[in-house]
Order: structure tokens, then sequence, then C-alpha cells
């Protein structure tokens, strides 16, 4: 009971934490005077109001110092083939404890943002969070009347889903980690790690259970914003966390979890032969995306404008329900809270027009090969990848950024709603969008022996990226045949629509091609630099880039701004067949930093082996790592610090 008393108290006390300005508002107005401590858990959870509350409560748990708002969405998931950490160096002289966090090089005692004294860690924060669903889970089972009350019954399926997305979170981050599904008690205070298929086993059942008792985006009060769960967000989650469970990954041999024991890459024994044979987990998932796609166009869409998207989430629109955003990262509007944009944003070098937080954005940005990954007529591809800073003035305008130093359109300083003056700017990073459950029903619906429909749904996101040349559309779509053809269509265009977000890297360790994919890029990087042609080994496409030019030319267009300067450039030398100089008026050929010569662009020395290392994080040398020594480091290791809050704690996969 003392827990639920402190989670109450703590909802109260730091309502600026919680969702967003409306959702904060009505907790502050709704509360009842009675003192806290007076609450007994059959009062909070037979009381919708209070039970409301409680489940609100969990919500905190993201926005709270070194949890989700400043370390997981800032470390997790931008190590792969196709995001990468712009300031990583694998010099080992000028290497720091966040390159090794991002570059597979980190250890358990490594002193690295995650690795910190305290009770505010991030293993730690997300059992906590974890251990307050136990306790509403528990609750409203026991006093909450689900069975007949259907706000009671949301309430319940809202916790469950949490809870699951707690420890998916936990499982993709470390593998295999401690389980408990009740609240604490003295016998469990410290208990060891548990085979990941235990804690995949409990809560698939979760989310099976919680989806048909949640109310649909726009539903219910407590499903006005997609700040918190709902139906679809359970259904989404399901398929994810069943792909991932049927997939490939770095696992302890059997019975050998938490013991020191290295492991191997490798699928789930009860995938092989058990329980989860013959494509049951594939089946689990598609149902769970036909439960979605059931609601297109009424409490889901894709939205018809990409741009449009993104925009939405730069100006704090994206919590709107009944659109393609499903459920994001719960952040504050008013008190402004999460720290994406200081990270992945365009680069702002200075103090400027549009953004009054000194050097903002840019740590975090797509691999310079990602680029050439799309066609030219594929609207996504400028809105990913931007090869441009501001520059370090108070009325700045757009400068050539390296070329070893891309940047994500989709997140933009310039396109909030207001200027942001500090590392915190509330946007509402996306946990699951509409797109994402069409592209895993066709992959499911693949895996299952169904082309045709698999065809369908993913054709439906590419019509979208190729708006007004959907010819090309069809004509690519013709040339997938069979369901060979089909998967590598997915995993390439999972790749085109998901940059950026970090959902890559489950993607490719579930696909058992993690190392082998890192490993491909280092070499895209390698062909980029020498204009050769290179074929992926793990698709089969080719890339041809020998009609790359060398220099690059910009100019400045558009509308002149407030001060009078055109602010927008323009670039010619990136595309393939730029090789000559632009034709037209107004061109500056990029020099040498003395201003003495043409910059050698792409060939540019910026593209030294050691920046291309830090794919793989071989510490300097020309020699890569192998694809083993890259795939024992898909996970991080539980680190010292919590090693030492639970002696019953190993590390496993030989840290």
């Amino acid at each position: 009971m003392k827990k639920l008393i402190y989670i109450l108290i703590f909802a109260m006390a730091a309502p600026a934490l919680l969702l967003t300005q409306t959702s904060c508002s009505a907790l502050e107005d709704t509360l009842s005077p009675e003192s806290p401590s007076s609450f007994e858990s059959s009062t909070v959870y037979s009381n919708v109001s209070l039970a409301d509350y409680a489940v609100v409560g969990i919500y905190q748990y993201f926005t709270i110092d070194r949890s989700y708002r400043n370390r997981y969405n800032t470390y997790y998931g931008f190590n792969t083939d196709i995001e990468w950490y712009n300031s990583a160096n694998t010099d080992p002289s000028k290497s720091d404890e966040k390159s090794n966090l991002a570059n597979f090089n980190t250890s358990a005692n490594s002193s690295n943002e995650i690795n910190q004294s305290g009770e505010r860690r991030l293993f730690s924060i997300i059992y906590q969070a974890i251990e307050q669903c136990n306790l509403n889970i528990q609750g409203l089972r026991t006093y909450g009347n689900v069975s007949s009350n259907p706000d009671m019954a949301h309430l319940l399926g809202e916790s469950l889903t949490m809870r699951a997305m707690f420890y998916y979170d936990l499982i993709k981050a470390w593998g295999d980690v401690p389980a408990r599904f009740e609240p604490v008690t003295q016998a469990t205070i410290y208990i060891p790690k548990v085979d990941r298929d235990v804690i995949f086993a409990q809560i698939i059942a979760d989310l099976q259970e919680a989806a048909p008792m949640m109310y649909w985006p726009g539903e219910s009060t407590f499903t006005a914003t997609t700040g918190r769960a709902n139906r679809a967000f359970a259904d989404g989650l399901l398929a994810r966390i069943c792909l991932a469970a049927a997939g490939y990954a770095w696992r302890p041999d059997d019975g050998q979890v938490g013991t020191g024991n290295y492991g191997s890459y490798r699928r789930s024994t009860r995938v092989e032969s058990g329980e989860w044979a013959n494509d049951k987990l594939y089946e689990i998932a598609l149902a769970a995306c036909q439960d979605v796609i059931s609601q297109e166009n009424v409490h889901v869409m894709l939205e018809p404008e990409y741009e449009q998207l993104w925009r939405d989430v730069c100006t704090w629109k994206n919590d709107a329900v009944n659109r393609e955003t499903i459920f994001a990262m719960p952040f504050g509007h008013t008190t402004l809270r999460g720290r994406w944009l200081s990270n992945n944003a365009i680069k702002h070098n200075a103090v400027d027009q549009y953004c009054q937080y000194s050097s903002g954005g840019g740590s975090v940005g797509p691999v310079p090969t990602m680029y050439y990954e799309f066609e030219a007529n594929d609207v996504r591809r400028d809105l990913t990848c931007v090869n441009y800073a501001w520059s370090a003035e108070s009325n700045a305008v757009q400068i050539p950024a390296d070329f070893n130093k891309w940047y994500f359109g989709k997140y933009r300083y310039e396109w909030t709603s207001q200027v942001i003056t500090s590392t915190d700017d509330g946007i509402m990073p996306i946990v699951l969008r509409y797109a994402d459950v069409l592209l895993m029903a066709a992959e499911c619906y693949n895996q299952l022996g169904d082309l045709t429909r698999a065809k369908a749904e993913f054709q439906k996101v590419r019509l979208r990226a190729y708006a007004g040349n959907e010819g090309d559309v069809t004509a690519y779509m013709a040339t997938i045949t069979d369901r060979d053809a089909m998967l590598k269509a997915i995993m390439h265009e999972r790749a085109l629509e998901f940059c950026g977000e970090y959902l890559r890297k489950g993607d490719l360790i579930r696909w058992g091609v993690f190392g082998k994919a890192i490993l491909e890029s280092r070499e895209k990087m390698l062909a980029i630099r020498d204009h050769k042609t290179y074929t992926s080994a793990i698709t089969g496409r080719k890339y041809d880039y020998s009609t790359l030019g060398t220099y690059l030319y910009y100019r400045y267009v558009g509308d002149l701004n407030s001060v009078g300067k055109r602010e927008t450039i323009e670039m010619w030398g990136l595309n393939p067949g730029e090789q000559d100089e632009p034709k037209g008026q107004g061109w500056t050929q990029l020099l040498n930093d003395d201003g003495t010569e043409p910059k050698s662009y792409i060939k540019d020395t910026s593209l030294s082996d050691n920046k291309i290392a830090t794919l793989d994080g071989s510490l300097g040398s020309a020699a890569a790592k192998s694809e083993e020594a890259i795939n024992s480091r898909m996970y991080w290791p539980i680190f010292s610090q919590d090693l030492s809050a639970n002696p019953s704690i190993v590390n496993d996969f030989g840290y």
C-alpha cells in the first residue's frame, strides 16, 4: 500500500512531467482533497478517476532525468547500417565513452551516461515503471470489476500494454533480464535474469488479453491523445514483439542464461521446434495487424503527405488521434520535456532565428550511404537525408555540411511552433505509426504465403512516397514475383520509411543480418569514396557510385528572409551524373578551409578510414571487425552500477 501512496503523491507533486497540458490540468482539477495517505487499494482501484491517476503515473517515468528523456531515446538504436553517431571517433586517442556506447566498444565498467551512480539510472527507472504497472494490474484485477466496467477494463489493458513495452525495451537493449510480473516483495527484491522467451511469452499473452479491452484512438477520454496507449498501439506492439521473438538474436545457450555464457546468433528453440514453430508467431502478429487495419481511415490512417507527418511532429501536433501516429513518447508541451531535437535535428551552429539553444541538433544522422538508397522521385529522400547545417550567426543561412555529416530532415528547429531555448523541446518522438503496421502486415502475409495481400499492404506505403509518380510504383511492384523478392523489398522499404526512427536495429537483428549489414554499410562507404560499384549480398541491390562527382557547388534560392537574405541552399554535385560544373547563374564552388583550392568533397579526407570505421567500431584499424564480433555486441552489458544493486545478476555474452 505504501508504494501506491508514493505513486499518487508523485503524480500530484510533478504534474509538469505528465503527458500534455490538457492531461496535467485534468489531473490537478479533479484530484480529491482527501489526503493521499488515507487511500486504500480497494478505494483507488474501485474508483475510475483514482485508478486513472495511478495509470497516468506510469508515463512520468518517460520524462525523468536519465530515462527515455535523455538516455534511452538518445543512445539506443542509432548504430545500424543507415543511422550513426555523427560525433563518433574510433581513434583510440580521441574516442570517448559516448562513442564506445554507440559503436560496440562499451563494457560493464565504462563510465558512460547509462552507467551512473544514484537511483536515476535507465535500467532501474524502467523497472520502477514496471513496478507501477504491476501495482495497477494487481489492483485493477482485484477491485476494478473489469468484467463489467469497460473503463476499468481499458485501464487494465493500458497497464498491461505499458508493462509489455517496458519489458520489450529492456530486451532490446540488454537481451535477457530479470522478470517480475507481480509487485515486489522482500523475497523478490534480488532475482536473476531469465531466458527472454519467458518474458516474451508473458507479454504476448498480456497484449492478446489487453487489446480487446482497450479503446481505439479517440474513442474515449483515456485515448484522446497519442501520449496514452490505445487498442491500436496494443495490437501494433504485439505484432512487433511477435516478429522479434520469431527472429534471430544473440542468445546464451539453452539453460545457460545468467551464467556468463557467451552464446550465439540464433532463433529460439521455441521457434525452431517448440510451441512457436510453424510460423505461430507470424499468425499472431498478422491477426494483430489486421485488427488495426480494420480501422483504416476511422481510427488510424496513412498521412497523405509524408512531409506533413514530420511537420506535425515538430509543431507538437502528432498528439492528435485518428491519424498516422498511434503512440508517441508523452513529453509535455507547456513545461518542455524530452531531448529529441538537440540530438536528431538539422545542426544549428549558433543561437539564431530558429534555435535559441547554442549548437542544437546534429549529434546523430543518416549514414551517408543512405542518400543513395533512395530513387530521385522518392519524396522521402530529401526529408530523411540533409547535407547542410545552419551557419554560426544570428541570422543564419544554410551551408554545406561535410559529406560525412548528414542530418535527419524529419526533425527541424525551423519547423517548431516556438523558438526552442534549451536542450528540452517537448517533441513527442513516434513509437508506433500506421505505416509500420502496414509493413509488418506485409511481412507476415509474405511469410505465411500470401504474396498478393503482402504486396497490397506494402504498396500503400510506397504510393505515398512516390506521389505524382505512381507509375514508378506500378513498375516496381511488377518486379516482385516471389516470397524472397518480397522480403528483400520489405527490408529495403523499412530502411527508406523509418530511417531516423531507430527501428532498424531491431529489424536487422531479427532478420539475422545485423553484423553483415553493418559491414556492408562500411563497404558501401569505401565504394562511394572510391567511386566504384557495389552489390549487396543481403538484398541483391546494385549500386553504381562510379558516376558521382568530386566537387560541390551551391547557391541560394527562394524568398528573402526578414533581414533581406536568401537562406535556402541548393547544391550540385551530390547526385549521380553531377560530375561537371552546373549550368545557370549564382553557383559557388565549395573551397578548402583556406579558400585557395576547390574542396574534394565526396573524396574528401573526412571520409577517412577512421571515420568509416565508426560504423563497426574497429578502433581506428583498417581491418573491420568480424560479423561475430559485432553480433555479440548487439546488446549492452548490464552496467556495474546495476550489477552492484542486484548481486543476483551476471552478465553473459562475454562481457
